[in-house]
């Protein structure tokens, strides 16, 4: 597990330019963003906004770059939050008519994500290990690689199996087949099963760590909010101390027609996956924050019905 180091002198850098050419870091300059990711296969978005910028930077981000990357954090725990593709550049003022604005909205992994096909036949004898090599194989020219997966083991197929298509289709049909979500981020897919979380630095979430208010125990999930914390990922998992969680009454067990959705359970040991992570900032205001959301890693536990642990749109 990792303690949080001491949250002091806030940190900021973003860079943008293209892959292995010409790039620029706009670090000194005001910025705002926000990036969110969840772990059911929405992909990881950054709205991020640059205050007056040099035109002729400015033309080039219009016109010419296609990649950015952001770190942020603190001096003993500065890490990036988001890298990915640009999709969309807006240049105009800012509302009190006097800053420029280059407003910037990103995605990681949208080329693979929206162009990546498949045209491919296994035949019978094939496991999931296979399936899942065969859906790889075309996200690797878009520079996805094999991520974290767990170790599910099927008894090799007496048939063949086609996959044709989009390959985000094939291997969302895989994940249902292996009780798993999946995620494209920073590079790699996962493979995250439902009861289970990405394995990695587990970061600890409370009053001492840089927890802001007090957690809440929702129908979408347990809720809390933080300093900004860059370990912090969508697919991994954090511990809580479940004393500090504000519960929810529930009067009602189970989802009926006109009844209400079952709160998410609480974890013994206070460890919960994160289902979906938003990191907001402002190098010259007052936001510089992590949300996260998450729902036990016990598979006893109720799991939320709705929310980002089931679906996910970039807001």
């Amino acid at each position: 597990m990792s303690q949080s180091a001491q949250q002091y002198l806030r940190q900021v850098q973003l860079v943008i330019g293209t892959p292995g050419g010409p790039a620029v870091d706009v670090s000194d300059l005001r910025v705002t963003f926000n990036v969110r990711s969840a772990s059911v296969e929405t992909l990881k978005s950054a709205n991020i906004r640059i205050f007056n910028l040099a035109k002729a930077t400015a033309s080039k981000v219009l016109n010419e770059f296609t990649y950015i990357e952001l770190h942020a954090g603190y001096p003993n725990n500065m890490g990036m939050i988001f890298r990915g593709e640009i999709c969309q550049v807006k240049y105009g003022r800012d509302q009190n008519m006097v800053d420029t604005v280059t407003e910037i909205l990103a995605q990681d992994a949208d080329t693979a994500y929206n162009q990546a096909v498949i045209s491919k036949t296994l035949a019978k004898g094939w496991t999931y290990e296979d399936q899942f090599s065969a859906l790889m194989r075309p996200l690797n020219k878009y520079g996805v690689n094999p991520g974290f997966s767990p170790s599910r083991t099927n008894s090799p197929a007496p048939r063949g199996i086609t996959m044709y298509g989009m390959v985000r289709d094939e291997m969302r049909i895989l994940a249902e087949d292996m009780d798993c979500d999946w995620i494209m981020e920073d590079g790699f897919l996962h493979l995250i099963p439902s009861d289970g979380y990405i394995p990695g630095n587990v970061p600890v979430i409370n009053g001492m760590t840089g927890m802001v208010g007090i957690p809440m125990q929702t129908i979408e999930g347990i809720e809390v909010q933080c300093l900004l914390n860059p370990l912090v990922k969508a697919g991994g998992a954090v511990k809580l101390n479940n004393a500090e969680i504000a519960k929810a009454a529930n009067r009602v067990p189970t989802n009926t027609t006109n009844g209400l959705q079952p709160v998410a359970g609480l974890d013994a040991d206070g460890f919960y996956r994160v289902a979906c992570v938003t990191h907001t900032g402002d190098t010259r205001g007052q936001q510089f924050y992590t949300y996260i959301i998450g729902y036990s890693v016990d598979p006893n536990q109720a799991r939320p019905m709705v929310g980002p642990s089931v679906t996910a749109v970039p807001g």
